[in-house]
């Protein structure tokens, strides 16, 4: 077992700080805070694991519109995107419903709109996200 987490190079590990659920998060170069919420025994100091995975769907989408909008050279900004999260339940199974609002300054035609929304869902982590039960929708809020 330690010889295939050794050869991972994208390894995440999280580690406990306290007695509750503060947790401190290593990246291949990067640490991040996580906690859960009060009501689930947590502190609250940090985002919770829904709010880490929301965070992973909206800057794959923002590398990914900004990558696309770049090619294309559309005078159109992005100024955000948005995530949220729900769990459902459906006969038992539970799902993930990820609601992405795209946020932009400037004018898009029906062909734009359709594009973007289109690459939107295109972003790597959508992609996983889709591969399985979850579903992710998106619109375009100007």
């Amino acid at each position: 077992m330690n010889t295939i987490l050794n050869e991972i190079e994208n390894l995440t590990t999280a580690s406990l700080l306290n007695d509750k659920y503060r947790m401190q998060v290593h990246t291949a170069q990067h640490v991040i805070l996580a906690d859960e919420p009060e009501e689930n025994g947590g502190e609250g100091t940090a985002p919770d694991p829904y709010e880490l995975l929301s965070a992973s769907l909206s800057t794959c989408t923002v590398a990914t519109l900004q990558m696309y909008l770049k090619r294309k050279n559309w005078d159109i900004k992005l100024r955000s995107v948005a995530v949220s999260f729900t769990e459902e339940d459906n006969g038992g199974i539970k799902t993930a419903h990820f609601l992405k609002q795209i946020k932009i300054d400037g004018t898009l035609d029906e062909m734009q709109k359709s594009r973007l929304l289109l690459i939107s869902d295109a972003c790597p982590v959508s992609k996983i996200l889709k591969s399985g039960n979850n579903k992710i929708d998106s619109v375009i809020i100007s």
